[in-house]
């Protein structure tokens, strides 16, 4: 699945699927410990309505997803390392 494992180690980018801003979904702790913990990729938050989430401007689909999205599937959140 992954070239290298460096991608899965230390991704550019993540994407969180099911991401919200309602304080202690999954999807929000998600993004609170990427940030709080100093990742320093960008951070992709996926949800079908909303423009941002904590800031972070948000995609509509995981089909707008730029090109090599791996997503690992989990049931309320998906964090998807990107090349």
């Amino acid at each position: 699945m992954f070239r290298d494992v460096e991608t899965l180690i230390r991704p550019r980018r993540i994407a969180v699927v099911g991401a919200s801003s309602r304080n202690q979904s999954q999807g929000n702790i998600v993004i609170d410990n990427l940030t709080a913990r100093g990742y320093a990729g960008e951070i992709l938050p996926v949800h079908p309505t909303a423009d941002a989430i904590d800031g972070l401007p948000a995609i509509s689909s995981i089909a707008d997803l730029p090109p090599g999205v791996l997503p690992l599937d989990n049931d309320d959140c998906t964090i998807a390392p990107l090349r």
